[in-house]
């Protein structure tokens, strides 16, 4: 399990750790990566709140012109801000920090965030101004440093296979860095730990997760202790071509916006499951896992992680409906199964579906979980998609039908194919699904000018090479 020291108990929070809290309850789909302007822009509106409710309300006054100078700088991508009247978001963070932190007396000097991605947050109070770091947390002199709680011993996993790619190496090495240099409780991913630790030892206990079928709570658990992770993880310089595609396909296709056919539910497991950058195919939650120990994930979260990790998107017949229950059969692979859809949508017998169905979750549920609101596909046959799935491209993609079949759904013949799929082809949604008509393209991309004038040179190079 993940564990915390004693100093988490007996002193406060770092600043630093707060004040990102805050600024992060103003971003929308705070799981997926978000850009340096819109983060710098909601924390300063955390900072002025925080010592707003302290009585200090010189940094309230001067937000509007600092988020001036932020624009100037950087773009801030407002869509992603729950909203744009600052003053209201300011006022909904102070009453949060009244509310939870009402004995805080620190007060906010300064605060910067490195190119690094490291939050500084100096503060005052009746000590002497005493800076706190994320990751390294300095402690007040006056306050003595307890020693740390003793780990108790792991638990029994089976060994897992090795999913260590480069960039799950330096992270790795990074970390072992930082503990080396006894900074606290692995400190860059303090927050994500910590509130994962309360999500992990929800796990087993199907009791708080009343308002989820049993077949489908631990995994929504398991996201979220993912996406938390990720929030941290997407900092490090290691995984800036993963957060560059990532927030690219957010800001081009808005995920979870009404004008949007690209469904939350659908993104999130495609920017931490799908995504790959480069030839090591390291995705956000291959890391998380590589990284498990060392974050102090126990077996359950790290079996539920692994199984998120390890799906993909589907092409699945609906053999049998009734009520959330169905009975699936995957085009190519043949695999049937009994699964849950938790969406809402009734479906009928005889639809496709472009759908991510998880395997049963933990010991005692049978079920299969439909985990995306469904994608309904309609104008094309279960004969025109098998089709489709033998052209050239998509064959060449794996050593046989199925292998390439997997790669195609997993991870597309580009990374956002599967994006510009289901945008391009919605043609209407209802609360439980989303309906999609037609095939996706599966031809490469169009010839450009410069690749005929490549062409052309390499050509009349290899003329060369003949006449010599």
């Amino acid at each position: 399990m993940i564990n915390i020291s004693t100093e988490d108990t007996i002193q406060p929070p770092p600043l630093s750790d707060l004040v990102a809290e805050m600024a992060m309850q103003l971003i929308r789909r705070p799981s997926t990566p978000v850009s340096d302007g819109t983060l710098a822009a909601c924390l300063m509106m955390a900072a002025s709140a925080w010592n707003a409710a302290l009585g200090d309300d010189v940094l309230r006054r001067g937000h509007h012109d600092a988020l001036a100078r932020i624009a100037r700088e950087t773009k801030i991508h407002w869509s992603r801000v729950r909203s744009s009247d600052t003053e209201a978001l300011i006022d909904r963070l102070i009453a949060w920090k009244q509310k939870h932190h009402p004995q805080d007396t620190r007060q906010i000097v300064t605060m910067e965030r490195t190119p690094e991605g490291i939050l500084r947050v100096q503060w005052h109070r009746n000590d002497p101004p005493t800076a706190t770091l994320l990751p390294v947390t300095t402690t007040p002199a006056s306050q003595p440093v307890p020693s740390p709680a003793p780990r108790p011993a792991a638990e029994p996993t089976s060994p897992a296979p090795s999913r260590q790619g480069p960039i799950a190496a330096s992270l790795l090495a990074s970390l072992k860095r930082h503990k080396r240099k006894s900074v606290v409780d692995l400190g860059a991913y303090r927050q994500g730990t910590a509130q994962a630790r309360e999500l992990a030892a929800s796990l087993a206990s199907r009791d708080a997760l009343d308002d989820l079928h049993p077949a489908h709570g631990p995994y929504v658990a398991a996201q979220n202790i993912l996406s938390m992770l990720s929030e941290q993880l997407t900092s490090h310089r290691a995984l800036m071509g993963l957060a560059r595609i990532i927030e690219r396909a957010e800001q081009r296709f808005e995920p979870g916006e009404p004008s949007s056919p690209v469904t939350v539910s659908y993104f999130t497991l495609w920017a931490m499951c799908d995504v790959v950058d480069g030839e090591g195919a390291e995705t956000i939650a291959s890391l998380v896992l590589a990284l498990g120990p060392e974050l102090g994930l126990d077996a359950t979260a790290t079996t539920l992680i692994g199984a998120l990790s390890d799906s993909r998107m589907g092409l699945h017949r609906v053999e049998k409906a009734a009520g959330p229950h169905v009975v699936l059969r995957e085009l190519v692979t043949g695999h049937r199964c009994e699964a849950l859809c938790p969406s809402g949508h009734v479906a009928a017998p005889g639809e496709l579906w472009f759908a991510r169905v998880l395997p049963p979750a933990l010991p005692g549920p049978s079920l299969h979980v439909v985990f995306n609101t469904p994608y309904v596909l309609r104008g094309a046959t279960e004969t025109d998609w098998l089709e489709h799935l033998n052209a050239p491209m998509i064959a060449a993609l794996g050593a046989n039908r199925s292998d390439a079949y997997t790669r195609y759904l997993k991870f597309g013949t580009e990374p956002t194919a599967w994006l510009e799929f289901i945008q391009r082809s919605c043609v209407g949604r209802d609360t439980g699904a989303v309906y999609l008509r037609g095939l996706p393209t599966a031809t490469r991309p169009p010839r450009t000018t410069s690749d005929a004038l490549i062409e052309e040179m390499l050509r009349q190079l290899e003329q060369a090479r003949g006449r010599r």
